[in-house]
């Protein structure tokens, strides 16, 4: 879930820095580095304003000035029993890996419906029901949280596809409105932008001109719309973490 949370952090300053323009270069600073960064509970997505900027305070030995700064920023937290959507990134004997957003997330067999199997002679290897359901790289798969790990700096996650209206994901032509799974849409010859449920993003990503962007999770987009729509964009590591990005047309 997205959270508008209130936080502190030290920032340093090089002397070769000092000037009048010091309180847009802590700024600058600030948002380098906590930006797109994972504090083992959560994920700072953007930076929204500073606040309560302190004196310099000099740093004996080094000539280092050191400022803490309040800032509201936006984040990003999972929990256990939340259902993402996420696009499989690897898959193996033993489950497959996904990505919903930043955070990784494994599925095991255990956690896969029985009549979806492993087909390791598949090109690439895929988990199939050898009808209508395939996962393999690039398949967008709705999961639900089982568990987490944090570590240092990052966040693990393992779910499950294995219950009511999870697992694969269609997704639908914008111009037929025909499901073409992962696919491009022969018809039109239109990538597929959104599922059936992203209603929100869609009607945004039309109107600033994203046509056939990298697949974005209906869920995290649903959250993110107002401020993407307020902003423009979101914060410099949008991209890197696999949410919606402003393109010109």
């Amino acid at each position: 879930m997205f959270f508008l949370h209130n936080l502190e952090r030290r920032v340093l300053l090089h002397p070769s820095y000092f000037g009048k323009n010091m309180t847009e270069l802590v700024t600058t600073k600030l948002v380098k580095d906590v930006e797109g960064t994972c504090t083992g509970d959560y994920y700072i997505i953007a930076i929204m304003d500073t606040f309560d900027l302190s004196e310099g305070r000099i740093l004996p030995g080094s000539g280092m000035a050191e400022f803490t700064v309040g800032y509201r920023a936006v984040v990003w937290r999972p929990f256990k029993g939340e259902v993402v959507d996420a696009i499989c990134t690897s898959v193996n004997q033993h489950g497959f890996f996904s990505n919903a957003g930043p955070l990784s997330i494994f599925v095991s067999t255990h956690s896969i419906p029985p009549d979806i199997q492993y087909d390791a002679n598949a090109t690439p290897p895929q988990f199939t029901n050898h009808s209508d359901i395939v996962i393999e790289p690039g398949t967008h798969v709705r999961i639900k949280i089982m568990g987490l790990r944090t570590g240092v700096g990052e966040m693990f996650a393992i779910g499950k596809i294995d219950g009511d209206y999870l697992g694969r994901e269609m997704v639908w032509c914008r111009k037929c409105t025909k499901a073409v799974g992962d696919r491009m849409c022969l018809r039109t010859g239109t990538a597929a932008l959104a599922t059936k449920k992203m209603t929100p993003i869609g009607t945004w990503a039309t109107r600033i001109g994203l046509t056939s962007q990298a697949p974005v999770s209906s869920l995290l987009a649903h959250n993110i719309t107002k401020l993407a729509t307020t902003e423009g964009c979101f914060g410099r590591h949008q991209r890197e973490l696999g949410f919606p990005v402003v393109v010109s047309k």
